[in-house]
């Protein structure tokens, strides 16, 4: 099973950014047929915090519980989404990515207690380092300077990081042909009376 551990923003931040990307005239996003983009739905928007790309079955009652603990062991935190970036780079962006700010070092001291609950499953990760994003688009090798500098000064609202989700992915199996998703667990963070 493809699994991934994320947080979502709600509704009303995703909604914000879409507002700001559709001011930048990227009204369809979808595809982006000037640029080569292939948009993540924005009801699809979340930051990754673990990837596992082969999970059998028979671990995921082992990998639930490991996740649960240690989400309950960290306190929520308010963070929110700014300025934009790219992989590797934008001038040839194969990832096209939403920063966050506040609330980065929060997500990676969080990135962090799920890699431990992922290792002690006797899963492994990949090994590139974390860097709290939210992926907006895919591409090609392609410029993306302009929607980069058109994000330079977003700033969205702060939202409460108050649970992790554990989400199943099924490449090819949803809208146009995209990854469908389908959240399988979720376990709160502590909160401050905890």
């Amino acid at each position: 099973m493809r699994l991934f551990v994320a947080v979502d923003p709600p509704a009303s931040v995703r909604d914000h950014l879409a507002a700001r990307l559709r001011d930048l005239s990227l009204s369809d996003l979808s595809v982006d047929e000037g640029r080569g983009l292939r948009w993540t739905p924005p009801e699809q928007w979340h930051v990754t915090l673990a990837f596992l790309a082969d999970v059998p079955n028979s671990q995921i009652a082992a990998l639930s519980e490991n996740l649960g603990r240690n989400a309950w062991e960290l306190a929520g935190f308010p963070a929110g989404l700014a300025g934009a970036g790219a992989f590797p780079g934008p001038a040839r962006a194969t990832t096209l990515w939403c920063g966050i700010a506040p609330g980065g070092k929060e997500l990676s001291t969080l990135a962090a207690a799920m890699a431990t609950a992922v290792g002690a499953t006797g899963l492994s990760l990949d090994d590139r380092p974390f860097r709290p994003h939210l992926t907006l688009a895919r591409s090609q090798p392609t410029d993306v300077r302009a929607i980069v500098g058109g994000l330079a000064d977003y700033r969205g609202p702060l939202f409460a990081v108050d649970e992790v989700r554990l989400v199943r992915s099924d490449p090819g199996k949803g809208p146009g042909g995209r990854a469908a998703h389908e959240v399988i667990g979720r376990w709160p963070l502590a909160t401050d009376n905890d």
